[in-house]
């Protein structure tokens, strides 16, 4: 435009000007000087164009060399075309040192060997390994480093040329990072199993005293040939219940641990929860009448779906809640087991009580660890890890747990599972009968125990027995040579033995045939709910745990005693 109008400018110059000039020569004129102009803006064009193209590379150029991450550009056949500052710093060469020559110079020879015919193949069939994809690969730094780093490469054509550019990132640091983090976890964890075992290993190490302890006050207070006292009686009493909290105390310890470690176990099954129910509301009404509370069971007026649980952690809930609707109620107060429909439909069982219930602001806290909510300085014993353990059995479980409550006014806590079959619904229940029956004969029973105070209490618990016969051995290879000779009835196995231990022990008799029809029932120390499983699936008849219980101990003896080889099987 500047140009058509220079020009118009001489024309009307040129005719002011013209007088006697010619027009034929003005014209030539303005042709001359048109065609200069034209130049002149060609000129200006492509200096202008020029310069453009120069800013652009020097911009260009800029940004690559300030780029954080390595930028390295290479033709088809594997020659750097291009180095930026970024790419110089990560391997430590200078451009110049690099442009014009291959790139497996910047690989490990692992690397290196495969990359022409990877390219090749990537030429030929358009199947890319990296290209478009990217990856984590090695680099060779200029001192013979290899290090770690992300490779993203793209492909372009320039002028019919392929190219192909590759973005590098040296990840050394974060490498770093991550076995520094796994490094700690690995420690935390090794910390962890090492916490658990030392709290297993105490867990035996309390419970065996634990068991003479309270084993022969059990046997005190059953002396019908020397009875106690009344002062007496009640120092027993004291005594079994100082014990059974300590035991207590050491159960939830040691399960607590299981859980952080990761260790803990359920194992679900489609059940029908009301045997479990039916038991534990029978233990809820005598620890209710023990405390001089009411308790109501209304559970029983109902059929209950099938749900997914693992029977013993399901008992071990519902038992903890029980228990703590008793600890935490007022005098005279009441508890109540229920069962109803929760959320989604599911099945839902509740323990309610008139207690003293949970103020507002400790309401959050109610599931954290060694949390008493303010009942640090009261008579009512506890550790306030009870609660957190319930909840994570439930959640393992697959199940839920909530409550309400109000200070003064009582506590209603739940645990829910989803129906796996059936529903719940009304129905008046059909009293189980049971018989029992027991057929009196002579009985040998073998106890193989190392500890004399136990080996003792068990002689004295098993002397109360009618027409039974002690004989004991103090190891496990002792306790098999006795059992394969004298064929007893029934075997009471420690675990914990010195050189064959127990399970050990249990085995080389299951594979015996004089003695693969014998019921072996463990009784140890190692009280874990995997010691017990695994205990069961080698083949004990019935696990118990020490510090025994007396009556459960000699009730099993009796289970078990002259029972037929399948009937042990099944135990």
């Amino acid at each position: 435009m500047a140009v058509l109008c220079v020009a118009l400018t001489l024309v009307g110059y040129l005719y002011s000007t013209s007088g006697g000039i010619d027009w034929m020569v003005a014209t030539n004129r303005f042709l001359a000087v048109f065609a200069i102009a034209i130049s002149a803006a060609f000129l200006i064009l492509a200096k202008r164009a020029t310069e453009a193209r120069s800013e652009s590379e020097t911009r260009y150029a800029q940004i690559l060399d300030t780029a954080v991450s390595g930028v390295i550009s290479i033709d088809e056949n594997g020659i750097v075309l291009s180095f930026n500052q970024a790419a110089e710093d990560i391997f430590g060469h200078q451009a110049p040192d690099v442009i014009g020559r291959n790139v497996k110079m910047l690989m490990p020879e692992s690397f290196s060997r495969n990359h022409d015919g990877f390219v090749a193949n990537y030429l030929i069939t358009g199947e890319a390994r990296i290209i478009g994809i990217g990856r984590e690969v090695e680099g060779l730094r200029k001192d013979g480093t290899v290090f770690p780093m992300d490779l993203g490469i793209s492909e372009l054509t320039v002028g019919g040329r392929r190219m192909f550019t590759g973005t590098v990132t040296d990840i050394s640091e974060r490498k770093g990072w991550e076995a520094d983090l796994v490094a700690a976890k690995e420690e935390a964890e090794a910390a962890n199993a090492a916490k658990s075992d030392f709290l297993s290993s105490m867990s035996h190490e309390l419970r065996t005293p634990l068991n003479a302890i309270m084993g022969f006050t059990q046997l005190l207070q059953m002396d019908t040939d020397h009875p106690l006292t009344v002062n007496q009686v009640e120092s027993t009493k004291h005594i079994l219940q100082s014990g059974d909290h300590l035991l207590k105390l050491i159960d939830e310890v040691l399960e607590l641990a299981q859980i952080e470690a990761g260790r803990i176990a359920v194992h679900v099954e489609t059940l029908d929860p009301a045997p479990i129910i039916d038991s534990c509301a029978t233990i809820g009404r005598n620890l209710a009448q023990l405390s001089g509370l009411t308790f109501y069971d209304k559970t029983r007026d109902w059929i209950l779906p099938e749900i997914d649980i693992d029977p013993t952690r399901f008992r071990q809930v519902l038992l903890n809640l029980l228990s703590n609707a008793v600890k935490y109620n007022r005098e005279g107060g009441t508890v109540s087991l229920s069962v109803g429909e929760g959320k989604n439909g599911a099945f839902r069982v509740i323990v309610a009580d008139s207690g003293i219930g949970i103020a507002r602001e400790n309401q959050d806290h109610i599931f954290t660890p060694f949390s008493r909510l303010g009942l640090e300085n009261s008579d009512i014993t506890g550790t306030g890890i009870g609660l957190t353990i319930t909840k994570e059995l439930v959640e393992a479980m697959g199940g839920g747990i909530g409550f309400e409550s109000a200070l003064d006014l009582g506590s209603t806590f739940w645990v829910e599972f989803p129906v796996t079959t059936g529903k719940l619904e009304v129905m008046t229940r059909k009293v189980r009968a049971s018989t029992d029956s027991a057929a009196e004969a002579d009985h040998t029973i073998l106890c193989v125990e190392d500890d004399p105070g136990s080996l003792k209490l068990l002689e004295s618990l098993i002397g109360r027995i009618p027409n039974t016969t002690v004989i004991a051995a103090h190891t496990g290879e002792i306790g098999v040579d006795m059992a394969e000779f004298y064929r007893p009835d029934l075997v009471l196995m420690d675990i914990n033995l010195p050189g064959m231990n127990g399970l050990e022990a249990l085995s080389r008799l299951k594979t015996s045939p004089a003695t693969k029809d014998i019921p072996v029932i463990a009784l140890t120390a190692r009280a874990s709910h995997h010691d017990r499983k695994k205990g069961l699936d080698e083949g004990f008849a019935a696990y118990l745990t020490k510090p025994i219980d007396v009556e459960e101990v000699t009730n099993a003896i009796k289970d078990h005693l002259g029972a037929a080889p399948a009937a042990a099987a099944e135990s």
